[in-house]
This record gives C-alpha cells, structure tokens and sequence, in this order.
C-alpha cells in the first residue's frame, strides 16, 4: 500500500488561503479548549470542502506515535472521505510517569471518554465534521480505550475496531470496573446495558503470534496500581483475552468480526490494513442500507 507521508498533500494540492492551507491534510496539533493538557490533530481529505464530513478516531497505543496511526490512514482518508481525527493523551497526566491512566477512562480525576467527547464537539464545529457516531481503532492501550469507549457511549460508535489490547472489560460480568461493568451507573453517570450493545459493529483484531506475557499476565503487574482481582480471568495473553471479548460481546448481541492477522506478533503496522479493510466494509454496508 501506498502511504502518503504524515505532511500530507503537495503543496500544489493545498489551498492558497492563509487559513485554510492549514486546515487540509494533515493539520498542526491543537489544544483541547476543554482541557488544555490533551490535544488532537487531524486529516481533513479534500472532500471535506463539499460536504459534511465523517470522522474515524484513531487511538494511539502506549508510545503514543500519533503521526504514525495518520501517515498509515492518510491515503485511506482521501480515498474514501472519512476525516482523521487523533488524540494525544500525554503521559505523567496525574502521577508522574504513568502511562496507562487513559487506557480505563478514569484515572486521577480525569474522565478520558469526556475528554474524547470535548474533542469531537470542538473539532466538529470548526471543521464542519460529523461525530454523531464515529469509526473508532485503537491498537494495544488505544485497544483498551476504545472498546471501553464504546461499552460506555455505543449510541456515539458507528463501528469499533479494537486491536490488541493487553486488558478487556467483559460486558456483562458483574464484578466492578475495569474487570466488570457492574459500577459504571455509580462511577461514571451511565450504566452498560446489555441492550445498547445488541448490534452494536466490532472488529475483534489480534495479530496470530501476539502471545508474550511479560505485559500483559505476568506477576509482577500485580504491583500496578491498575491491577485488580479478575485481571488475569480473560487469558494470559492478548489472543485469549481477544477472545474472552468477543465472545463476551456476541453474548450480549454485538456483531462481532475476528480478525486474526498471520504471523503477526504486537505490531501496530500489521493491524492498520486489516482495520482500514474493516471499516470498508462498513462503510459499504451503510452505504447499502442507504440506497
């Protein structure tokens, strides 16, 4: 596949208005009006400028390479006119050094799916973009995040690819979060029912050699202050624990599509093309219905 590079369109193809060069392509990083400690970027394609624009979120992993996930989708991005937009949750946000607080949406005082949400309004208002319901793919902690994302708000997810993540929250388990759901009404304002996920589109994404454990069920995660009881319940590595979350969302009537990529070990690189493949497919089923 051929990828355009993270600085986007040639200068040729970009506008010539002052503002609006910068507001095609690949867009510079811009503070949340929200919260001014997390930003997001875009892909606008040049579609955009003739209609009301759909948006894929993509959600970086643990070493937070944002502008690798939007070099990967840019070219998909023109070809099918669905915007990027990609969030950047720093590292350090609450203690420092953490790296994983974003990956269960509420650590030290942040509620990282409103933080998403912000984003969206923000970026929607002045890009002209439709965030109704969203693509969503996110790849190892943006794997995480994302299915937890769309367990707690799946009326804002057109479909949701998830790859890789290394922890699962099972729909319908009744421990509390982030093993279960049976707390969300108390911690986060909005209980996970069952109902809103029947039908609800999901990639279930894992490369075929993902197997290591070192991060994901060794002992000496039991340290972290993200670890509970249960964590290990799902599997010892990232296959089973995929598993253990489809079945878990085909249990509770999500539609459910498991991709196993060949030979892949936890590579994001290898988990793109299949993602991009996926919301194709989407894309074209809406696009049916719509006919």
């Amino acid at each position: 596949m051929t990828r355009i590079p993270a600085t986007a369109l040639a200068p040729e193809e970009r506008p010539t208005d002052p503002q609006r060069f910068y507001e095609v392509g690949a867009t510079a990083a811009f503070a949340s009006a929200a919260d001014q400690r997390f930003s997001y970027s875009l892909y606008i394609p040049r579609a955009s400028e003739v209609r009301r624009t759909e948006v894929a979120v993509l959600v970086h992993d643990t070493m937070r390479a944002v502008e690798s996930y939007r070099a990967a989708f840019a070219e998909w991005s023109e070809r099918t006119g669905v915007a990027l937009l990609l969030p950047l949750f720093p590292a350090g946000i609450g203690a420092p050094f953490d790296l994983h607080g974003y990956k269960y949406l509420d650590a030290h005082g942040v509620r990282y799916d409103s933080v998403l949400l912000a984003m969206l309004d923000e970026a929607s208002a002045h890009f002209h973009l439709d965030v109704d319901r969203v693509l969503l793919f996110g790849f190892s902690g943006g794997g995480q995040f994302v299915h937890r994302f769309a367990l707690l708000h799946p009326e804002r997810v057109r479909a949701v690819s998830v790859g890789a993540p290394g922890g699962v929250t099972l729909p319908g388990d009744h421990r509390g979060w982030w093993v279960g759901t049976a707390d969300t009404a108390d911690r986060f304002g909005r209980a996970v029912e069952p109902s809103a996920l029947r039908g609800l589109r999901v990639q279930a994404l894992v490369g075929e050699a993902d197997l290591d454990t070192w991060e994901v069920s060794d002992p000496r995660l039991r340290a972290s202050p993200y670890w509970m009881p249960g964590a290990d319940d799902a599997g010892r590595d990232r296959v089973a624990r995929m598993a253990s979350l489809a079945d878990a969302l085909e249990r509770v009537g999500a539609v459910v599509t498991r991709t196993t990529v060949p030979g892949a070990a936890h590579d994001p690189s290898a988990m793109f093309g299949p993602a991009m493949t996926y919301f194709d497919g989407i894309l074209a089923e809406d696009a049916g219905e719509r006919a």
